[in-house]
């Protein structure tokens, strides 16, 4: 790693998983590091990195991820992440106290082609309800948005058949060329850990989720805050990538 950071040349010999390896190496980094700029301006070898693992010939899709985030352009209206480009959005309650700040929130995810919401929270959020703003702005487009409640308490977590449950409901709609937002609160602890039991699935360690969970919050106005929140959540991460 040291001779190839001096050189920026991607030696012959590296693999899939030595690429992979290092390019989480760069994300974690980053990372723990604290900064806040692009990964690219820290580690220039990071590009060079993502392009040969992209283009390596024995990869295949799944060793193809999007190693590098895709900046969600309306964070200051509404703090989101994205986890697929322009097909899977994370991030925060897409409701607020007052009509005007919620109407600018379920804007910005009509307009991103969002018609699919799975909501994390609980009743015991006490949160304003959106459900009736969502659907009335995007019947008024001539859309309909779907919704699924999938509650899981404030800072904590539910069983495995839950998370399996909420796994297999992104897939079915990302299956039906539906683009998803999955929302909890803040943005932050339930929804990430989410995130990262659907980054478990493709057989990345609990450090490797953790690091990309971060790299795709690079950016938003909530970077700083780590995520998961929670020793439950991170217990439950490191156990679903166990499996």
């Amino acid at each position: 790693m040291d001779e190839f950071r001096s050189t920026r040349v991607i030696p012959e010999w590296a693999g899939v998983d030595l690429l992979r390896g290092w390019a989480f190496w760069c994300v974690r980094a980053h990372r723990h590091g604290g900064a806040y700029g692009p990964i690219e301006e820290e580690f220039p070898e990071f590009t060079a990195i993502v392009e040969a693992l992209r283009h390596h010939p024995g990869a295949t899709d799944d060793d193809r991820p999007p190693l590098r985030a895709t900046p969600w352009p309306h964070d200051d209206v509404l703090h989101a992440w994205w986890v697929k480009p322009n097909r899977l959005l994370a991030g925060e309650y897409p409701g607020a106290a007052t009509p005007e700040r919620a109407e600018a929130k379920t804007r910005v995810l009509l307009d991103a082609g969002i018609d699919t919401v799975i909501d994390l929270t609980t009743e015991a959020d006490h949160l304003t309800p959106y459900r009736a703003l969502l659907h009335a702005a995007a019947e008024k487009s001539g859309r309909t948005v779907r919704h699924f409640a999938h509650p899981i308490p404030d800072f904590g977590v539910t069983d495995d058949a839950g998370y399996d449950a909420i796994l297999a409901r992104i897939h079915s709609e990302l299956d039906a060329g539906r683009n998803v937002y999955v929302h909890c609160w803040d943005g932050q602890g339930r929804t990430s850990t989410v995130i990262g039991c659907l980054l478990a699935e493709s057989g990345l360690s609990y450090d490797d989720v953790i690091a990309r969970i971060a790299e795709l919050r690079t950016g938003t106005r909530k970077a700083a805050i780590s995520c998961p929140e929670s020793a439950a959540q991170h217990d439950l991460l490191r156990a679903r990538c166990a499996r």
